[in-house]
């Protein structure tokens, strides 16, 4: 294939990609109403997708991450979608640092 048309048609698929791509950036939300940690959506977040970067963030060994999220009330035994909780995501992937966080 001609390199000039290799290019053209990386290019093409690179702009798509963006394109596809914008409509799924986060939009951030203000609670109405109560605002207390257990009903708020913070960063237009549910409680279901906290849960799931709360273990995504163990699975990863992001210490800072899981520190963070703890100290804004996480509960450690909550699962994600897959039934996965924080502590199994980290044992699984080695993550023995988030191990002994989430064990303290």
């Amino acid at each position: 294939m001609n390199a000039s048309i290799h290019f053209k048609l990386r290019a093409l698929a690179l702009s798509l990609s963006l394109i596809a791509l914008t409509g799924c950036a986060p939009v951030a939300v203000k609670p109405s109403g109560d605002t207390s940690a257990s009903t708020a959506t913070i960063s237009g977040l549910t409680e279901e997708d906290r849960v799931a970067f709360f273990v995504n963030h163990a699975r990863n060994g992001e210490i800072a991450e899981i520190t963070q999220n703890l100290a804004e009330g996480q509960n450690v035994d909550q699962v994600d979608s897959l039934g996965q909780s924080a502590l199994i995501a980290a044992v699984s992937h080695n993550s023995l640092g988030v191990v002994k966080l989430l064990l303290d």
